[in-house]
This record gives C-alpha cells, structure tokens and sequence, in this order.
C-alpha cells in the first residue's frame, strides 16, 4: 500500500495548485447552496436535494451552474 502523501510532501508549485483549487472550489460551491437555497423548485432541472449533494464539490457547482437552472 502506498504512503498518504501530506500537504508537505508536496513541491511549493504542487500546494500552490492545491490552494488555487481550494479558492476556487469553495466560493463555487457556497454560491451554488445559496443559489438553491433562494431558487424555487420550479427554476430548477431535477430535484433539488439531488443538486445539493451534486454540488458538495467544485465539479457539481460548475454542473449545477451550468445545466441546473432553468431560464427565466
């Protein structure tokens, strides 16, 4: 079995990616929550605590974003 590497196993360019990833992910993904939080269940494609669990990680928000509205 491989050794879980730690954030300080990584080169300083590799952590620099990981903090980017993380400024990015998490902004996403607190914008999608509150965008389904105050959307009513007819605005949204599929339901709505589906898209709460889709858009728990970075990729979801995106998808959510993306696909999940509906268009006024």
């Amino acid at each position: 079995m491989a050794k879980k590497r730690s954030f300080q196993d990584l080169t300083p360019q590799q952590q620099g990616m990981a903090v980017a990833a993380v400024a990015v992910a998490v902004p996403l993904i607190v914008a999608s929550q509150r965008d389904l939080s105050h959307r009513d269940a007819e605005a949204v494609r599929g339901p709505k605590a589906l898209w709460r669990l889709v858009c728990l990680n970075g990729a979801g928000a995106i998808a959510y974003f993306a696909v999940g509205r509906r268009r006024a």
